[in-house]
């Protein structure tokens, strides 16, 4: 009770803007940036940047800003299905200090593509190599379905080629017998939901099954509370750094993280 009291006197403290303040915030800042696209759908922005007053970064910092930006974002995400609101990724919160002198907390949003299909889910197989069943097998036979990236200049270069050469750096994770994505963001969320990274139509997936999250130079998975388990080479795994060929399975879905694979013809 004593830590309690203290954030209480803190968030009770002249210019500390509360909790649901943020949440209220957030909520405005995504109505006003909402885009209806059509009659039956309108996309929303799902970054937002709070940058809190010096006072109210200093009381959320004792609370614990890591609990606080997970409630924040279950929220924005609870009030983007009420509204029927279209997201393109995850929803991603950062609890930032604004400048010194800041008198009043600032919300920033923005519209952010966590992952992007570089591959059509069918019959893309380089030349001279045979198309893959929905079996996967571990072991240095396996190989990707899509075009490795060339480091040399090309003419007449599909929109693939062009996002994979341009982050080729980044990993990719392949949905055996479907698509391929390229991650191209700090965290992507995979699931059966529809406001997630990587959208999984299997009812044995959970809305948000897991997520990959970048750790410097590393992809570490976390398993998102789902109701059947995220598995790493068959094990089940509540977190897990993710190596290149590494098979993951979701429910009945299986997927192979391809660390390596854009990076192929870069020469590194």
């Amino acid at each position: 009770m004593e830590l309690f009291d203290r954030v209480l006197a803190k968030v009770r403290q002249p210019g500390v803007d509360k909790p649901i303040d943020i949440t209220q915030a957030i909520r405005q800042e995504m109505d006003k940036k909402a885009i209806p696209m059509s009659r039956e759908r309108t996309v929303a922005p799902n970054r937002f940047q709070v940058f809190l007053t010096p006072e109210t970064d200093a009381a959320f910092e004792e609370w614990g800003k890591a609990a606080l930006e997970a409630e924040f974002i279950r929220d924005a995400q609870a009030y983007a299905e009420e509204q029927h609101y279209s997201l393109v990724g995850s929803v991603q919160i950062e609890l930032l200090a604004a400048e010194p002198g800041a008198r009043r907390t600032e919300v920033r949003s923005h519209t952010i593509q966590s992952a992007q299909a570089v591959a059509p889910p069918e019959n893309n197989v380089p030349s001279g190599q045979k198309k893959r069943d929905d079996s996967v097998t571990s072991g240095p036979e396996i190989s990707p379905s899509f075009r490795p990236v060339s480091s040399a200049a090309a003419t007449n270069r599909s929109n693939a080629d062009k996002v994979l050469d341009e982050n080729q750096d980044k990993p990719l994770l392949e949905v055996v017998g479907g698509q391929t994505y390229l991650l191209v963001g700090d965290k992507t969320v995979v699931g059966r939901g529809k406001n997630v990274d990587i959208s999984l139509e299997d009812t044995s997936v959970s809305h948000q099954h897991f997520e990959i999250v970048r750790m410097g130079t590393h992809y570490v998975l976390h398993d998102l509370g789902s109701t059947n388990g995220t598995f790493v080479e068959g094990n089940k795994v509540a977190e897990a750094t993710l190596l290149d060929r590494n098979i993951l399975t979701a429910g009945r879905v299986k997927m192979i993280f391809w660390r390596q694979a854009a990076e192929e013809g870069s020469g590194q």
